[in-house]
């Protein structure tokens, strides 16, 4: 399996993110890829950012290869503190669902997963699309593709 497939997975789970407090919504929009960045965003929403990749070999010539894949959360509500409540559901709605997912086997469509919080600074964040700022969320996976399959 490939980083396509992983990303079909995440995209999966992503589409069922759901809260029911503060206020009861879902996501109204999931980008598996980075949209345009003249594009209005339907909030709220999951963009998908594959930042970098890595890849490892041994002396035999099999490898694996590292993508690390930003996952952000844009909140659309009128007054702060609503918003903030509102990206920290979903931030652990997001970390139940894939805990819950890849549990058994640390996977997602047969890529390991390796989760990770890396946002920088404070959480709930100012996220900004297309001169518009929202609050979010962001957390990052590392998808670890083993060339030994």
């Amino acid at each position: 399996m490939g980083i396509r497939a992983a990303l079909d997975a995440l995209v999966d789970i992503e589409e069922t993110l759901a809260i029911t407090s503060p206020v009861a919504q879902s996501i109204a929009q999931v980008y598996k890829y980075t949209p345009r960045q003249d594009a209005a965003l339907v909030a709220p929403c999951v963009l998908n950012i594959i930042e970098s990749s890595e890849e490892m070999r041994t002396v035999t010539g099999l490898g694996r290869m590292t993508y690390r894949l930003r996952i952000q959360l844009f909140v659309a509500e009128p007054g702060l503190d609503q918003a903030q409540d509102i990206a920290l559901a979903y931030h652990e709605a997001l970390w139940d669902l894939l805990r819950a997912r890849t549990a058994a086997a640390q996977t997602l469509a047969g890529v390991a997963v390796l989760q990770r919080n890396l946002a920088s600074g404070p959480m709930p964040i100012r996220l900004t699309w297309n001169e518009r700022a929202y609050i979010g969320i962001e957390q990052t996976l590392d998808l670890i593709i083993d060339g030994s399959e």
